[in-house]
């Protein structure tokens, strides 16, 4: 199959894609995702995804499963192309995942490969194709958000304060989303929500709770 990079419409995407479950970890449209490649399946998966099409689906496991060796999946994931590469030490290798898609996970494919193969549908997320500024606008939340993430990031240390302030309100939503600590169930709630501002609003609920203790649940 030929692929458009960059891609038109879902209908330039493959319907059968690797995956590469990620517990905790938070791939989003046009965002980058750095990751460390180690064991010999993966290693298999990459050098499959860069003599193809450098396309590979990022998706967590659901928690409780997650130290199986072949754990159950959640049914939402992001592709990601490989952009950038790099050979390090004792066989590993760093590459960045650029987001294209989110996708649905229709169903798991029997291969001969060592790694696992899914057909995806991403028709739920085709509007990620045109970036999410197409999508409806956030809600006008930004001053509510910013006084609770300054409390959080003085509690956790993972951003400076200045560099958060200077964010646009949607690139601040997906950043905090990707670099932040969350438990891999609030990382799949804002996986999970369709618009930025249906995000936005997660965001809100799980910064909150974590900074003042609200038992409100988390939207998703």
């Amino acid at each position: 199959m030929h692929i458009r990079i960059p891609p038109g419409t879902v209908a330039d995407l493959p319907e059968t894609i690797p995956l590469l479950p990620q517990l905790g970890s938070l791939l989003l449209p046009a965002e980058r995702l750095p990751v460390v490649i180690h064991e010999p399946r993966y290693i298999e998966l990459m050098n499959d995804a860069l003599a193809w099409h450098k396309m590979i689906g990022v998706i967590q496991p659901e928690p409780e499963a997650a130290s199986e060796r072949t754990p159950r999946l959640c049914t939402v994931g992001c592709m990601g192309r490989i952009t950038s590469f790099n050979e390090m030490e004792a066989g590993r290798y760093f590459i960045v995942l650029t987001g294209i898609c989110r996708f649905k996970l229709t169903h798991e494919l029997p291969v001969a490969s060592s790694y696992r193969q899914a057909r995806v549908d991403y028709r739920t997320f085709a509007h990620d194709l045109g970036g999410e500024q197409q999508a409806p606008s956030l809600p006008t939340n930004r001053t509510r958000l910013l006084q609770a993430l300054r409390k959080y990031l003085s509690l956790h240390k993972v951003a400076d304060w200045s560099v958060a302030q200077s964010l646009a309100t949607d690139a601040l939503v997906n950043w905090l989303g990707m670099i932040c600590p969350f438990d891999p169930r609030e990382k799949q709630a804002l996986l999970e929500a369709t618009t930025l501002a249906e995000r936005e609003a997660t965001l809100m609920t799980i910064i909150e709770i974590a900074v003042f203790g609200r038992t409100s649940p988390v939207p998703g």
